[in-house]
Order: C-alpha cells, then structure tokens, then sequence
C-alpha cells in the first residue's frame, strides 16, 4: 500500500469514528400561536407573555400584523399563555 492511500484511509476511518458535533440534540421547543377575536379577526400588536410554570421565567412578545406570534428556545416544561391588549 502506498503512503499517500494509507493517509487517505485513516483520514476516512477517523471521520467516520467521530461524527461531526452537529448531530446534537437541541433539547428546546417553540411555542407559536395566532391571536384572534371573538370575531376570528386577528389581533395585531398584542401582549403574549409566556411563563414557565415550573421556573417563572417569562418571554413577552408582540403580535405581529397578522396576529401571530413565535416564543422560542424555551426549556421543556409547562407554560401558561397571557394575552392582553388594551380595549379588549
């Protein structure tokens, strides 16, 4: 066997015997949503807060100008959802 396909086969074999590190797990969720009225109209620029029941920690959001909005990052857990807009 030649050097240069030696050097070759332990470069492949040391690839294959550590995978690269970005094949990790995320261990976080997204929580997305829509706020709408009792009228299904959407609801732009409403207060969401999300709150970790197990922590408190909490994420404030806006709606956007269709009414959605997207809390990410968050740590597994359970949360609750607060929605507010002043007139409503």
């Amino acid at each position: 066997m030649s050097v240069t396909r030696w050097r070759c086969s332990l470069v492949l074999l040391l690839t294959l015997a550590w995978p690269p590190t970005t094949s990790a797990q995320i261990r976080s969720a997204t929580i997305t949503g829509a706020v709408t009225d009792p009228t299904k109209a959407v609801v732009p620029g409403a207060t969401v807060i999300v709150t970790n029941q197990d922590t408190n920690s909490r994420s404030e959001l806006v709606t956007n100008e269709a009414g959605l909005f997207t809390a990410t990052y968050l740590p597994a857990g359970t949360y609750s959802i607060e929605v507010s807009l002043p007139g409503f």
